[in-house]
């Protein structure tokens, strides 16, 4: 993925800041053990730098890492004239700075977002300890102070990069470079005789490429160290030619040598003049990472504002009494899911969304929405492809998502229990307990049992409220394991918990099968889009009840899901905090899991 150049620094909440490297753009790919360093154009840098890939090769799973080799110098930055003259005088501190991870053990986390895989590239790299693999660190928000300290210290520049960007095999506009003076990638055409005391040629020809034509930009002359004289003329002969490149033959003050259009140099200069050449430029490296082709005029564009606004979406109706009953309004409705929206929040993200609404209140039949085609272009959607027709969800992201569904009267809130990034990897194992005729108290007791046999076989499991009847038992996977993994593991559980109590539960489907019983809903981990009520979720029952996260020992008889609604949550929160936050972030080791069942 490469950044497009911008004309100045910006703040931005939805942005983050890096450091511009000043070296060579490599791609890592590690697989059973072995690596493979490659350059933007496909040229392999492990005769280059073995020792990078020494260290990468101790990654346990095969992966896909994107990054910057560069050299630290004494002082402490990075030097490309130390870097390209590595392998004949090897001085200052080689690394590689990784910023990106694209695959990792067999998973595309290329739809994932760039938060999001930061944080798993920066997992795996704190178990290397290995001072060669750095993880590239980096601020939020705040491009404009990060612009000036990299200025201030003689860096190249910063890169933005929009927080939820997914990677793309392109330049995009969701990654941008804000460079601290001007630089431009060139191909040199030609050389000049060298005059006085100087040694192998006078200055380079410069040109860029515009529609495949070669134009010439100017000429370079200084920048050169007598090493650099050296090895750049013995790269020259080769190429020497008696036709020349340039689209428009220049003519410049001393005999010219053409050469093949194929070695690609960096430069820095102080502006373009009108006639397009480049003023006081002065020669910074050779770019072996780099085609000759891929050569064209760096123009910055104006970042664009982000669309979506700080400002809250418009609502609407706010008096209007969504639980009559309990004379409940819609804009009461709209204050409680601003006030859990912390917590909330985090179980929502990246998750395809199915809509409860009940836009006339919940006295009135509501409908079930999965298409949100018609959303304002601020609001995330993805689309999702079914077997017959194609349906894009709503992707609530942030807070100005979150009321605007709750202004459209989305009462519940069904989120999937897959993330975009792996829809046939679950984030967890969700289990329905579901009365039939019968009391709350034996909803509990099967709850226990469940919790019983799951702590003997360490097996970490969270209990919350339905927000009806129910309660509801996750068990955490955290993409871990696919559907036809977890599926026949799921109905595994149900049997082992059916057997200690199997008075009371149920693992048939049909109601009026299973009369008096408790439903072990174990099914809720399928195929096909299965979606439950997200923790913190109203729902759309008497008392504006809310599917609550229970400490588990909370769970006993005496247990009131109906203390649990719109009035009571909120305060529950500041004191508890999230008690599902785990639930994102753990897993099981289902083989370990399976032998002790066995030994059971």
């Amino acid at each position: 993925m490469l950044a497009t150049l911008v004309d100045k620094p910006f703040e931005s909440s939805e942005w983050i800041f890096e450091i511009k490297w000043d070296g060579y753009r490599t791609l890592s790919h590690i697989k059973s053990g072995k690596v493979e360093l490659l350059s933007r154009n496909q040229l392999s840098f492990n005769h280059l730098f073995p020792t990078i890939a020494n260290a990468l090769a101790k990654i346990p799973k095969d992966a896909l890492l994107d990054g910057e080799v560069i050299i630290i110098d004494e002082t402490g930055k990075p030097s490309f004239e130390l870097l390209k003259n590595y392998q004949n005088t090897p001085t200052g501190h080689l690394c590689y700075y990784v910023f990106d991870i694209l695959f990792y053990n067999k998973f595309d986390l290329r739809e994932v977002p760039l938060i999001e895989r930061k944080k798993i590239l920066q997992e795996i790299l704190s178990d290397l300890h290995s001072p060669l693999i750095r993880y590239t660190d980096h601020i939020e928000g705040n491009g404009i102070n990060f612009f000036k300290e990299a200025a201030k210290k003689n860096l190249e520049g910063i890169i933005g990069k929009k927080k939820l960007s997914v990677y793309q095999s392109k330049r995009s506009s969701d990654w941008v470079k804000i460079k601290t003076s001007l630089r431009q990638e060139v191909v040199i055409g030609g050389f000049t005789e060298p005059r006085g005391s100087r040694e192998k040629f006078g200055a380079l020809l410069l040109g860029i490429y515009n529609k495949n034509e070669l134009e010439y930009i100017g000429h370079v002359g200084t920048g050169f160290t007598q090493q650099a004289l050296k090895e750049l003329y013995a790269k020259m002969q080769p190429l020497i030619t008696n036709k020349c490149p340039f689209k428009a033959t220049p003519k410049p003050n001393q005999k010219v040598t053409w050469l093949k259009p194929v070695l690609v140099a960096e430069i820095a200069f102080a502006e373009w003049t009108k006639a397009k050449i480049v003023r006081q430029p002065s020669f910074i490296g050779l770019r072996m990472d780099k085609k000759a082709k891929e050569v064209v005029e760096e123009k910055p564009v104006k970042i664009k504002k982000s669309t979506p606004s700080k400002e809250e979406p418009s609502l609407t109706n706010l008096d209007k009494v969504y639980w009559k009953q309990e004379s409940i309004t819609k804009g009461e409705m709209i204050d409680y899911y601003r006030s859990v929206a912390p917590y909330l929040l985090p179980h929502l993200k990246n998750r395809p969304l199915m809509l409860h609404r009940y836009p006339n209140g919940t006295d009135q039949a509501g409908f079930y929405q999965k298409n949100m085609d018609t959303a304002p272009s601020w609001v995330a959607t993805a689309e999702i492809r079914h077997k017959t027709k194609s349906d894009h969800y709503v992707l609530v992201q942030n807070l100005e998502t979150l009321l605007y569904v709750a202004n459209l009267g989305s009462i519940e809130l069904h989120p999937m229990i897959t993330q975009m990034n792996a829809l046939d990897h679950p984030d967890f194992l969700a289990i329905d307990l579901d009365p039939h005729e019968i009391s709350f108290k034996k909803v509990v007791q099967c709850a226990l049992v469940a919790h019983e046999l799951l702590e003997e076989l360490s097996i970490p499991n969270y209990c919350k409220t339905s927000g009806g009847t129910g309660l509801h038992i996750y068990i955490p996977l955290h993409q871990r394991y696919s559907f036809t993994q977890t599926e026949p593991f799921a109905l595994l559980l149900a049997h082992l918990v059916q057997e200690r109590l199997p008075e009371i539960i149920s693992l048939e489907r049909m109601p009026d099968k299973r009369k008096q019983k408790v439903y072990f809903d174990y099914v809720q981990t399928g195929h096909g889009g299965r979606t439950m009520a997200a923790p913190y979720s109203l729902r759309a029952r008497p008392h504006a009840p809310v599917s609550t996260p229970l400490k588990w020992n909370e769970v006993t008889e005496k247990l009131d899901p109906l203390a649990f609604n719109i009035h009571t949550v909120p305060t529950r929160l500041k004191k508890t905090g999230d008690l599902f936050k785990d639930v994102l972030t753990k897993h099981i080791d289902l083989e370990k899991i399976l032998k002790k069942i066995n030994k059971k």
